[in-house]
């Protein structure tokens, strides 16, 4: 491990050897970027006390991570000593559980996302039985996918099957501070009908998710390359889009209320993001989407999105009682 970097000798990193633990069935090239991003995670929501920890008696350990929009997700749990020993199973399911019912009054939603490729296969499995005697369930499997502008296409390989139904053209109007509201309320509608891990419809409002958005990437908070997406005189859809460096973004997420679905827009959206990248110097762009959701999969593929990894969504209910 790089012991400079980290900074483990500081006061504010006493978490660091807790959070190793949990990574100990990791590849050793993915446990440190993950660390550095976890120093770097701490760094940028200090003030939330962003990175919790709860170990036990025996040594079990868990932890999770605050971030602004009322949203905890949990970065690890494990055992003290044996991934086969069931009276340490029960101890960290039960730590876990306790870990998110500690933040139950400064969250709407509480959820893992694991990268099973990533870690030992006796630990993942193990880690299943751990999240589902914690109340966990899993809701969704989302593919990675990554357009490398090096390898890309400057012009889309093909053209819009629905042109003819988008002769009306689109208009994208940038964020500013006095579009809040409206950005809330379009990105509600979109979400109607989603197909997008929609399990989770419902169990954080619209704003606080809108709110976690604005404290991702480099701008902050006071500026965002988001867009409302006009036709004519309505909004029929958004585009949030996180720059993470210069040169790396992330599509957050690109939604088309239910009755402009199928004809072409997002199509038209995605031309735009992809000008827009090249003309800002970006040279990679990611995102994430469910499995089950076909046709935006088919979307991002017609523009050169490439698989490169598989994660599963876990949610924990708020709610339940019996933990």
């Amino acid at each position: 491990m790089a012991e400079t970097p980290l900074q483990r000798d500081a006061p504010r990193w006493e978490w660091l050897d807790d959070v190793e633990r949990c990574l100990t069935f990791q590849s050793a090239d993915s446990r440190e970027g993950y660390l550095s991003q976890l120093v770097d995670h701490a760094s940028r929501y200090a003030a939330l006390d962003s990175i919790r920890v709860m170990t036990n008696a025996r040594g079990c350990v868990a932890y999770l991570l605050v971030y602004p929009g009322k949203l905890a997700m949990v970065g690890g749990v494990a055992p003290a000593s044996s991934l086969r020993s069931q009276e340490e199973l029960i101890e960290s399911a039960f730590l876990l559980r306790s870990l998110v019912d500690s933040v139950r009054g400064e969250v709407e939603l509480t959820q893992a996302v694991t990268f099973p490729a990533e870690f030992d296969v006796e630990f993942d499995a193990w880690r299943r039985r751990c999240f589902e005697s914690a109340g966990f369930r899993p809701i969704a499997v989302l593919k990675q996918c990554a357009l490398d502008f090096s390898k890309a296409p400057s012009e889309p390989v093909t053209s819009n099957p629905f042109q003819s139904t988008t002769a009306i053209p689109l208009t994208f109007v940038p964020w500013r501070k006095e579009l809040d509201a409206e950005f809330v309320r379009v990105v509600d509608q979109t979400y109607d009908g989603t197909l997008d891990v929609p399990e989770l419809n419902g169990v954080r409002s619209t704003y606080a998710t809108l709110e976690g958005y604005s404290r991702t990437g480099l701008r902050g908070e006071s500026f965002r390359d988001w867009w409302l997406i006009g036709r004519g005189k309505e909004y029929v859809g958004c585009l949030l889009v996180c720059r993470h460096s210069p040169k790396l973004a992330e599509l957050l997420y690109l939604g088309i209320v239910p009755e402009e679905r199928g004809k072409g827009l997002s199509y038209a959206v995605m031309t735009f993001l992809l000008d827009w990248c090249r003309l800002h110097g970006v040279g990679r762009i990611l995102l994430a989407a469910d499995t089950r959701n076909a046709p935006a999969l088919k979307l991002y593929e017609r523009f050169g999105f490439e698989d490169i990894g598989t994660a599963e969504a876990w949610f924990a209910s708020l709610d339940r009682a019996d933990c």
